[in-house]
């Protein structure tokens, strides 16, 4: 199958993962091309759970919407790489981490899905990123020149990065740090 993407790529897909966002209304996954740096990632079948035997059913009427084309953002690049993403509880932004040197140094991006404009772009390095029930809040956490996550800070989105706080800071070699949230979403966990 073809996806077509607005107008920013056309892919031959070669394999597709099946995820889900974290209201569970809707189903994303990852189009996956047969060569090149091709991934784009797509949101938007809806699904409700159900008491049947598969125990949901998809709505394929809903319209697919590519939140992040790996494509667009390659262009320029010698090396691209997605690390982890992550949509606000509304919807509305996706936080993004790429890599464009090949060596796991992630930068953190945010992009409205409403418009389809970067709205932060690149701001900080970052290795873990989990948005708080606010939907303008993120966490992310930073590593060490040995690259152990020993860092979580907190961002408003809007504000300069010099206005992020440290929240937590692990000083002991032997430890790293990581930011989640639990299955109901009503806390943030720092491990």
């Amino acid at each position: 199958a073809k996806v077509d993407t607005n107008g920013l790529a056309l892919v031959q897909m070669a394999r597709i993962d099946v995820g889900g966002n974290r209201a569970g209304t809707q189903t994303g996954y990852n189009a996956y091309g047969f060569s090149g740096q091709v991934r784009v990632l797509i949101e938007g079948i809806n699904t409700t759970e159900g008491t049947g035997g598969a125990g949901f059913y998809f709505d394929y009427s809903s319209l697919e919407e590519v939140f992040l084309d790996v494509n667009a953002l390659a262009k320029g690049e010698a090396f691209m790489a997605i690390g982890t993403t992550s949509v606000s509880d509304d919807g509305n932004l996706l936080a993004f981490l790429t890599d464009v040197t090949g060596y796991r140094e992630y930068e953190l991006s945010v992009k409205d899905l409403r418009t389809g404009k970067l709205v932060e772009t690149k701001f900080v390095k970052a290795t873990q990123i989990e948005w708080a029930a606010d939907n303008k809040t993120l966490f992310y956490v930073t590593e060490d020149d040995a690259k152990r996550d020993h860092k979580v800070w907190r961002h408003t989105l809007g504000q300069p990065r010099e206005k992020d706080t440290l929240v937590l800071e692990e000083n002991d070699e032997l430890f790293t740090v990581g930011v989640s949230r639990s299955a109901d979403e009503r806390y943030l966990f720092i491990s």
